[in-house]
């Protein structure tokens, strides 16, 4: 898909929103622009004799774009959260300041500016909805479709946030929005509005021995937000999509021919993991069987994979703390944010063979390398963040990237950082 969007004039010609001198002094700049995709192409073709000295010059460049990368995006979310009335051309300024310093490709720009032009518009919308709805009785009734008396009122607060709508209130209002005794210190989610507004509840009295905590759960849930903005460019997940599309779904006359009507004609989104799941039910061959199970809860893996991120930064993000341990241990089994319990008991097998085949499959995939990679990924996240990254920057530098692919990440960042000295 081709992305147009509103272009900001030249850096040099309008007054930029930050100085790039510090930023010059930390990360050496790169000269012309430098997409790694096509890059690493070009390696290839390159004589074997040379090739060890470009590939250094490679990873030297892509380690600085990552590292500048992880900059911008972090200048950005403070202006944001500083000034969010900011212009669009004034934020799209950083994306260019950025952009003709460090090589930044016309794809990196393009999801820098989609992303700032979605953070504008949803800030331009919850002022509009407020500006609607100026009683705080009248504007939560409307918000969250729970009724609230006018005795309410002075129970609960209104906080206009960067890109949401925050209602901070006692616990038994609380209760009312969330539907349920058992309640959370907070939530963040969407209106049912023909363009919804984000909006989170915040349980003033979730910690009754400590009042100011749940400033950190208002953190916490704007960044669930923040999040979801960043989600549908940098979760990784079309990647993910495509890996498995390539692997087994469009294959052969029957995948082309699906492909073709389903996609290009009807327009239909494809759900891969159904059509893997089809796949694996219809398989007579029990070692065919096996793999498709086999791929279909990986792909339900990657699937969870991409909540646990975002709960991952949104707890980074707090000022309280989590050790690798103690987060790991939230996405276990019937833990708190339990993603993979529907798939692993999803279905009554009664064939026995495949009812171990389901039970052993969802014991080594959804379970045991699932917490594995999980646990290695927050290892991976504190290693950058203490090797002189802020958050902001350590979760910009790793938000492109599957779960499973931050230990890389970060070995290949930490290398690279400790030969030139950045990062320190």
């Amino acid at each position: 898909m081709k992305y147009e969007i509103p272009t900001s004039q030249k850096a040099e010609t309008q007054t930029s929103v930050i100085d790039m001198t510090a930023v010059l002094q930390k990360i050496p700049p790169i000269e012309g622009v430098f997409s790694p995709s096509e890059e690493v192409q070009k390696l290839w073709s390159i004589p074997k004799g040379d090739r060890k000295e470009a590939i250094i010059l490679f990873k030297d460049k892509l380690v600085r774009q990552r590292e500048a990368w992880g900059m911008c995006s972090a200048i950005i979310e403070q202006q944001i959260n500083d000034n969010p009335d900011l212009s669009q051309e004034e934020m799209f300024s950083v994306i260019d300041d950025f952009a003709s310093h460090y090589g930044f490709a016309d794809e990196h720009i393009i999801t820098g500016k989609l992303m700032i032009k979605e953070y504008i518009d949803m800030h331009k919308k919850i002022l509009e909805y407020r500006e609607e709805f100026p009683d705080n009785i009248d504007l939560v009734n409307k918000l969250t479709g729970v009724r609230l008396s006018e005795s309410e009122k002075d129970r609960l607060e209104v906080v206009i946030g960067p890109m949401s709508i925050d209602i901070c209130c006692s616990k038994d209002i609380f209760c009312k929005i969330y539907g349920t005794k058992n309640v959370p210190g907070g939530f963040a989610t969407t209106s049912d509005d023909p363009e919804p507004i984000y909006y989170s509840v915040i349980n003033k009295d979730y910690d009754e021995s400590n009042h100011e905590f749940y400033k950190d759960i208002l953190i916490h849930e704007r960044r669930h937000h923040t999040n979801k903005i960043g989600k549908g460019y940098l979760y990784g997940e079309k990647e993910v999509q495509d890996m498995m599309r390539k692997k087994h779904l469009d294959t052969g006359i029957r995948g082309f021919i699906r492909h073709q009507i389903s996609e290009n004609i009807l327009k239909f989104e494809r759900v891969y993991e159904d059509e893997l799941f089809e796949k694996y039910l219809a398989e007579e061959d029990f070692a065919k069987k096996t793999f498709l199970l086999k791929e279909f809860m990986r792909f339900k893996r990657e699937e969870a994979f991409s909540r646990v991120k975002d709960e991952i930064f949104a707890r980074k993000i707090q000022t309280t703390s989590y050790s690798p341990d103690t987060l790991s241990d939230y996405f276990k089994p019937n833990n708190r944010y339990d993603f993979l319990k529907a798939t692993r008991f999803a279905h009554d097998i009664n064939d026995m063979e495949l009812k171990k085949l389901w039970e052993e499959t969802s014991q080594k995939i959804l379970i045991d390398e699932y917490i594995e990679i999980i646990h290695n990924a927050i290892l991976s996240f504190d290693e950058l963040r203490n090797s002189g990254y802020s958050q902001e920057e350590t979760i910009a530098m790793l938000s492109d990237k599957r779960l499973s692919e931050w230990p890389k990440t970060v070995k290949r960042l930490s290398e690279e950082s400790r030969k030139s000295g950045q990062g320190n």
